[in-house]
């Protein structure tokens, strides 16, 4: 697939969900990231699951917002479906 293609996929997708233009694909992947780790899942299935080479990649992207992810979490959701979140 193109990178049109994709784009335009993409933003279908994002209007067929009712999402903000301004959603991208990184801030989809991060905000899953941070609410599969507020949520308690292990850090290696997380790995697996974003595709990552090694545990080491994920632990050192992803730990540090570990600490602060019920703050942030929260953020990331109101951006990405307003309606949604109380």
């Amino acid at each position: 697939m193109g990178p049109r293609t994709y784009q335009y996929r993409f933003q279908s997708m994002l209007s067929s969900c009712g999402l903000p233009q301004t959603v991208n694909f990184h801030m989809l992947r991060h905000t899953f990231a941070l609410m599969w780790m507020s949520g308690g899942g292990e850090i290696e299935a997380l790995s697996r699951a974003l595709g990552h080479g090694s545990v080491k990649t994920t632990q050192a992207r992803y730990e540090g917002l570990l600490q602060t992810a019920e703050s942030i979490a929260p953020d990331h959701a109101k951006l990405i479906c307003p309606s949604a979140v109380k």
